[in-house]
């Protein structure tokens, strides 16, 4: 098995340019599968994190799921304390949500 260069398994995959107004550093995105339930591979670069943000949807339509991957990160929902996420983690973010989450600072 080969790791990229942030040590994971998957694909690093292209700089996220059209949404870097929403990050503060780098991220990359991979798409991993297409379709109704799309994944993708998101990287963070170490203390890369994203804005506050809400996915929309019903259903379970917009959902979010965090895996991590490798490393190790943040991830926080308003109104709740900060969860430290670490290989193996699984956050499953409910459509509405207002939330945020990131790389820790040296990972």
């Amino acid at each position: 098995m080969s790791y990229n260069n942030f040590g994971q398994i998957f694909e690093t995959g292209e700089k996220l340019e059209e949404l870097a107004e929403y990050f503060v550093g780098q991220s990359y995105r991979a798409p991993l599968v297409d379709g109704t339930v799309p994944v993708a591979n998101i990287t963070f670069e170490p203390g890369c994190r994203n804005n506050w943000h809400i996915h929309h949807g019903e259903n379970g339509a917009g959902d979010q799921v965090l895996l991590c991957t490798a490393g190790s990160g943040w991830y926080q929902a308003e109104g709740e304390e900060p969860i430290s996420l670490e290989p193996g983690s699984a956050i499953r973010i409910p459509a509405g949500l207002k939330h945020w989450h990131g790389a820790k600072a040296d990972s």
